[in-house]
């Protein structure tokens, strides 16, 4: 299975759903996979850290110590009666000025040449996150509009977080704090103009490497333990 593939199954349902050799996932069974996989991962991810980070070490204190003050978790406007419809309504409304934003943040960076992306979060995602994490309240559900930046230096992420810090409400800082896997990046969420809530993602382009050839890899194994 491969992970990034548009149409491929979410991990997460994968490991819920999925089967082996066409009986249900035995967790004992399919632990030892995921811990070696995972391990891989962590290796992987280290070295791209390092990499990152190589001779920057007043930056990368500067950006572990970023930190926002005020709420752990957004939710967009209209609550509980907010349905599916009024999330993708919103989203669409807002990623036109969220992508403008994104160019702000880009230049303040002073990497003129970041990878800018955008993205929509499809539903089937959003669906699981309802039914697993969020007990089917869709106005928890923040990242359905988001845009992604990757800089090739740590001072040009530093520089694009204080830009964000500025607008943001919540902040998440994954370089402090990296993930069980190893992966490390800054996210942010910030209202637009029409009060849907928004997420922006800043990466390293080495992580970013690594996410995709080695973590990415490690993905696929963990996901064809599941047959």
């Amino acid at each position: 299975i491969d992970c990034n593939h548009p149409n491929a199954p979410d991990p997460d349902w994968a490991l819920a759903y999925g089967s082996i050799k066409g009986k249900g996932v035995t967790m004992q069974e399919l632990r030892p996979e995921v811990i070696k996989m995972q391990k891989g991962m962590v290796d992987g991810y280290t070295k791209a850290f390092d990499k990152a980070f190589d001779g920057a070490g007043p930056t990368l204190e500067k950006i572990k110590r970023l930190k926002k003050d005020g709420p752990k978790k957004e939710h967009q406007p209209g609550g509980k009666d907010l349905d599916i419809f009024g999330l993708f309504n919103g989203a669409l409304g807002a990623i036109g000025e969220l992508w403008a934003y994104g160019l702000e943040v880009r230049d303040a960076s002073g990497e003129g040449d970041a990878a800018l992306s955008w993205g929509i979060k499809k539903a089937v995602r959003i669906w699981y996150k309802l039914a697993t994490k969020y007990m089917g309240d869709i106005s928890c559900v923040t990242d359905c509009a988001r845009i992604s930046l990757e800089f090739r230096t740590a001072e040009g992420l530093l520089a694009a977080a204080e830009r964000l810090l500025e607008r943001a409400s919540t902040f998440k800082n994954r370089v402090a704090n990296p993930t069980d896997e190893g992966y490390c990046d800054l996210m942010f969420t910030l209202p637009m103009s029409n009060g849907h809530i928004v997420e922006v993602q800043l990466h390293l382009a080495a992580m970013m490497d690594a996410k995709k050839d080695g973590g990415h890899k490690a993905c696929r194994g963990e996901a064809q333990t599941l047959d």
